[in-house]
């Protein structure tokens, strides 16, 4: 058995990648106290990340943290793919275009997204990891799907290019999965930040900016540039009212439209290249009937990014109105 295959704990080795701890030692009771002493290691990782937590804690620091124990490089990504925080794939060398783009610009090639919205495994919530395989693309990774409120987060994603994951592994993955939707629960003002709608509430903020790697976030909603589009300002109504619930779950589900909050007033942005906008405004104004609160529409344009100036139009449309 090679050296390399091995990482030192305490007085004994685990096997890499096999779940096995080699001990030297002389008695039964001497095995039982280091193997306490592994489970101590692992639930004591989980309890401090527990407690940081509560504090000012970023997930970049979770995955730091988190690094020495999954022995592999991870990272974060919200719903549209974009990475919000990653650990240890500085440290590699760049091995194919996804690795270079998530480093040089915090996503994947648009190719790898587009094959992996093809999975439908990817927005299904589940508690357990699962081992994603692009083979053309070099990529296999376990994934764990990020879930908050029983809405789809993102993902958090762990390299892993040879051999198999084993169950011990995805146990800790697992774990640390368990330990991001818990921070989301303790940072819920990054919530929408993490959602597929993250691109646009940053679009409007001005902290995705217009370039390529912007364009290709909107793309993976399967989203195409030059697409007809239209904002939607609506003015009298709370975050947490039954229709700005009805907003954020009914037109995302169709992907013509997804609805954010942004300076206290719910903002949809709609695609009519992927429903007519006639058909969508029917449907909306089924659920305006139902509150008191006023709307303004902008002009259609064909460039996301031009969301703000739509967003301002909107506004100065439902004060006039």
């Amino acid at each position: 058995m090679r050296r390399e295959n091995t990482y030192a704990w305490d007085q004994g080795n685990v096997l890499y990648e096999h779940d096995l701890m080699m001990l030297d030692a002389s008695d039964i009771n001497e095995v039982l106290n280091k193997v306490l002493d592994a489970f101590d290691y692992f639930n004591g990782w989980a309890d401090q990340i527990n407690e940081k937590i509560k504090d000012n804690y970023s997930l970049g620091d979770m995955l730091q943290d988190s690094e020495s124990v999954l022995k592999r490089a991870v990272c974060v990504a919200d719903a549209s793919f974009y990475v919000l925080a990653q650990s240890g794939f500085e440290n590699r060398a760049v091995e194919n275009p996804d690795t270079e783009s998530l480093l040089n610009e915090r996503i994947m090639t648009l190719d790898s997204i587009l094959t992996i919205n093809q999975d439908k495994r990817i927005r299904v919530y589940d508690p357990e990891t699962y081992t994603l395989e692009i083979t053309r693309a070099g990529i296999r990774c376990a994934v764990r799907n990020l879930f908050f409120r029983g809405q789809h987060r993102g993902w958090q994603i762990t390299d892993k290019r040879t051999g198999d994951f084993t169950r011990g592994e995805t146990d800790v993955q697992d774990e640390l999965g368990d330990l991001v939707e818990r921070w989301l629960e303790y940072h819920q003002n990054q919530k929408e930040l993490l959602e597929r709608t993250g691109v646009f509430l940053q679009i409007l903020e001005g902290s995705c900016e217009r370039g390529e790697d912007g364009y290709r976030r909107v793309e993976s909603l399967n989203w195409q540039r030059g697409d007809e589009l239209y904002v939607y300002v609506i003015k009298g109504i709370s975050r947490f009212s039954s229709l700005a619930f009805l907003l954020d779950r009914k037109f995302e589900q169709l992907g013509a439209a997804y609805s954010i909050h942004f300076e206290n007033n719910p903002v949809l942005i709609q695609n009519s290249s992927l429903t007519p906008a006639t058909v969508f405004q029917a449907s909306f104004l089924q659920l305006l009937e139902r509150a008191d609160c006023i709307c303004g529409r902008s002009p259609a344009f064909n460039d996301v990014f031009d969301n703000h100036i739509k967003q301002n139009e909107c506004n100065i449309c439902a004060n006039n109105t």
